[in-house]
């Protein structure tokens, strides 16, 4: 024994040192705390990137991950030629980029994704088809000068972009400003301002997207076989195996016995149960998802107009420039009804208005559009009459299919696991091999024919059989070639791509699409309209508080309005050569007599309309254009036909009435501004004793209008009961806004509508989206119970 214990002794102590020895030493540093953060102590774990606490740490280390092989890729050309004192220059780079994905972290969590997904992309995709095909049926003809002007010039000429040439090449310079114009609306001054910094960030990003990126998934072959990865394994497995890989087949004589027939018929109850409990499933599992669509408190996106996101948004453009010490923003990553982590920000519950029909967006009616341009189901009667039926259907049921389509969009598309995914796959398909590794090699042109045929077979296989004729047409093989060949051309595939990533920028950086502005830039008259007339500028800058005059008397009051008047036609009439005004009644025309003797007034140039009108003869005492007419427009020389009043032929139909004056403003705005809204130059209101403005009472349903811009009201609690009104879109998208109140019958409700806006009376919801101004005329007796701060009045 004691032979044995000796060495046995001698043995544990040297296998104590071993031990020790091997779990002394530390594992090796990954790229990311090499590269990026080398003087961490040594197993320490990285800084966390995103500022919610929240975010999975599988999220966390392959974004870090990512930016350390983007960075390498980017500095491996001098890598080796820097001394050790420019490597503390990394570290500055990882802390903008730091703040760069934290500002991008609150802004895509207080980004509805639902309109870009299912209106505007689809929208895209649909007329990528349409001036593709248009542009193949002109090749050979004498549009393309009998051949000579190839597909890809024709197509651009159908979809030009200042981004891409006809020949599909990119220009780096658009994309180079739209990144710096991120990285400003993202850093704090001290960390923008270093050129140097800056510009490697940007470039980086730029060799990202524009090199790497959007050239390789442009490419015919990378759609389909990414769509063939998103179709999944065939059916049939043994389809792609040769014909004389399969064993061979034995034939045995059929013999009927019992043994036979009860293995078939407890075949047969085997697959109707199993039939049974999979509609039983299906059964509970669709009660759950209406269920969840229906709850009332339905986590959304964080709407854009709440206050707390605009809070957030704003801390995130300007953090310290510690990395780990930047405070977490309010929003989250909630919990998606599948458990599972999603792509969404914490809501509170739904506002009431959101009840209104108006605020369904038809999200089901451009992905159908989408299919049947895709298909041509147009062009057959069976495939036509089918798109039509499921058309009518989804629009019978547009709030829930509204509400589904976001469910399913935050649970199941931009859950975690899928962005999880996303982003493994874009650093294994830009960095194969670890960088500098060799890239990818594309496939030969053999291989791009294998994909596009085992494409076709597989799409072929997702219809049934049966179904085939009727969805695809008598040639099921000709309909689905005719669906992929307009993604065949990489420089047409090149402005789908341009297109989209201008849609994904503007609809996360909405300022970009505002003609002129960055950052803190004062714009007097906004332009927040794409070519389709879509408002992208949805609040994302909160509005302006409201500006209060206070003047002595109502005499002096009177004079700085006309001062202030004038200012505001000078200016619409130095830029577009008109001047666009809408007027309320009551004592307003009377506080409006200083500009009649006033020779910088500009009547020619005047555009009027009425910001509400009683529907009323336009002699009757009630009507407000009678009251602008006996106070102002008959002691000045204002055109006629300068003044738009009410159709009074249609004093019987409110509805048609209110529709005609809404075209009144479409012919004076839509044909020269382009815009969903009309933009006025200036828009002058007054209050009522219980806060209403225009005719929008307290409490009404007008309140919630958010389409229309002209109402109607047959039920008005102030005599006469029937009038038309301009809506709160077209107030809250105006240049200038001006309330003027005289008098201590005002006093009251002034207080209120300034210092409870909580109170949500009309008046207090006339906030115009910025750079738009709502400005308060008043005299001191009106303000005397305001505790507003007031402003001192400069012009």
């Amino acid at each position: 024994m004691a032979g044995h214990l000796r060495p046995q002794v001698a043995r544990s102590s040297h296998s104590t040192s071993n031990t020790s020895n091997v779990t002394k030493p530390q594992q090796p540093a990954t790229l990311a705390k090499r590269l990026l953060f080398p003087h961490l102590p040594p197993g320490s774990d990285l800084p966390p990137l995103f500022a919610s606490p929240s975010c999975p740490p599988e999220l966390n280390a392959e974004v870090y991950d990512f930016i350390a092989l983007a960075l390498r890729a980017f500095v491996n050309s001098w890598w080796t030629k820097i001394t050790r004192y420019d490597k503390e220059f990394l570290p500055e780079v990882t802390t903008i980029l730091t703040t760069v994905f934290r500002t991008l972290e609150t802004r895509v969590l207080s980004t509805d994704f639902s309109p870009l997904i299912f209106s505007v992309a689809p929208a895209l995709l649909t007329q990528h088809y349409r001036d593709y095909r248009l542009a193949t049926s002109k090749v050979s003809t004498s549009y393309a000068m009998g051949g000579a002007v190839p597909l890809p010039h024709l197509f651009h000429q159908l979809q030009p972009h200042v981004a891409v040439s006809a020949e599909g090449r990119i220009d780096e310079e658009y994309f180079r400003q739209a990144f710096d114009h991120i990285l400003k609306l993202s850093l704090p001054p001290q960390d923008y301002a270093p050129e140097v910094e800056r510009y490697i960030v940007r470039e980086i990003i730029l060799k990202v997207v524009v090199k790497d990126v959007i050239p390789r998934v442009t490419q015919p072959w990378f759609i389909q076989r990414t769509i063939l990865d998103l179709l999944g394994p065939p059916f049939d497995a043994e389809s792609d195996k040769p014909a004389d890989a399969s064993p061979p087949s034995h034939t045995h004589p059929a013999h009927f016995s019992f043994h036979s027939l009860l293995v078939f018929f407890l075949s047969a109850m085997q697959s109707v149960s199993g039939i049974g409990l999979a509609l039983i499933r299906m059964y509970k599992q669709t009660l759950i998802t209406i269920k969840l669509v229906n709850q009332p408190t339905h986590p959304t996106v964080n709407h854009r107009s709440t206050s707390g996101i605009w809070r957030t948004a704003h801390q995130a453009t300007s953090p310290a420039r510690d990395a780990r010490s930047v405070s977490p923003p309010s929003s989250s990553y909630a919990s998606a009804a599948s458990s599972s982590i999603s792509l969404r920000a914490d809501t509170p519950p739904r506002n009431p208005r959101e009840s209104s029909p108006n605020l369904f967006r038809h999200y089901s009616r451009e992905p159908l559009m989408m299919i049947s341009e895709l298909f041509t189901m147009r062009e057959r009667f069976a495939t036509s009459a089918v798109m039509h039926t499921l058309c009518m259907i989804c629009a019978a049921m547009t709030p829930f299919m509204d509400r589904l389509l976001t469910h399913v969009l935050y649970t199941r598309i931009l859950s975690m696991s899928s962005i999880l995914f996303i982003l493994r796959l874009s650093k294994h398909t830009l960095f194969p091999n670890g960088y500098p590794g060799p890239s990818a090699i594309d496939p030969t042109p053999e291989e791009q024919t294998i994909i596009r045929q085992q494409l076709l077979r597989r799409l072929r296989e997702q219809v049934p059989t049966l179904a085939a004729p009727v969805l695809l047409g008598p040639s099921p093989e000709r309909t689905l070639e005719e669906a992929i060949n307009p993604l065949d051309d990489a420089a047409c595939n090149m402005h789908l791509a341009v297109f989209i990533l201008d849609a994904l920028l503007l609809s996360i950086f909405p300022e970009m699409g505002v003609e002129g502005s960055g950052g803190n830039a004062d714009l007097e008259v906004p332009e927040r309209l794409d070519d389709d007339g879509e408002d992208w500028a949805p609040d994302m800058v909160p509005p302006s508080p409201s500006v209060v005059y206070s003047f002595d008397s109502p005499n002096e009051l009177t004079e700085k309005l006309a001062d202030f008047i004038v200012k505001a036609q000078t200016e619409a009439v130095s830029k577009k050569g008109r001047f666009t005004v809408a007027l309320s009644g009551g004592s307003l025309p009377k506080q409006l007599n200083k500009l009649i003797d006033n020779p910088a007034v500009k009547w020619d140039r005047w555009q009027v309309f009425f910001a509400d009108e009683r529907c009323v003869p336009l002699d009757h005492d009630d009507s407000n254009y009678n009251l602008c007419r006996k106070e102002l427009f008959s002691k000045v020389p204002i055109p006629e036909q300068n003044i738009h009043p009410i159709d009074v032929s249609l004093l019987d139909d409110l509805e048609e009435l209110a529709d005609a004056y809404e075209k009144a403003l479409i012919n004076e705005f839509a044909q020269k501004d382009s815009a969903r809204f009309p933009v006025f130059d200036l828009i002058l209101l007054g209050i009522g004793p219980d806060g209403h403005t225009c005719s929008l009472f307290p409490d009404h349903a007008l309140l919630t209008e958010e389409d229309r811009w002209v109402a109607y009201i047959d039920d008005s609690p102030k005599p006469p009961p029937r009038r038309i009104t301009l809506t709160f879109p077209v107030l809250n998208h105006s240049s200038r806004v001006v309330f003027v109140a005289a008098g201590e019958s005002k006093a009251e409700i002034l207080s209120t509508i300034l210092d409870n806006p909580e109170a949500g009376l009309p008046a207090s919801r006339v906030k115009p989206s910025h750079p738009g101004q709502v400005y308060w005329y008043v005299d001191n007796a009106a303000s005397a119970k305001v505790k507003y701060q007031k402003s001192e009045y400069r012009l």
